[in-house]
């Protein structure tokens, strides 16, 4: 059971299907002040690893 505590919540800005993924990219301001590629954050329960970090985004790849 999650026990966390939401630090943000976050607006998906973008779903690109690829051949064998699937990248999501998401708006956030305050993860990021901390965040770093590789980190993994949870996202309504499943945790997803960022790939990339942009000025107000991460992107996470999802593997079909």
């Amino acid at each position: 059971m999650f026990t966390g505590i939401i630090e943000e919540i976050g607006r998906i800005i973008s779903i690109k299907e690829k051949r064998n993924l699937t990248q999501i990219s998401i708006n956030t301001q305050n993860i990021l002040k901390s965040a770093k590629i590789g980190d993994s954050i949870s996202i309504n329960g499943t945790c997803l690893t960022i790939t990339s970090i942009k000025d107000s985004f991460f992107t996470s790849d999802i593997v079909k």
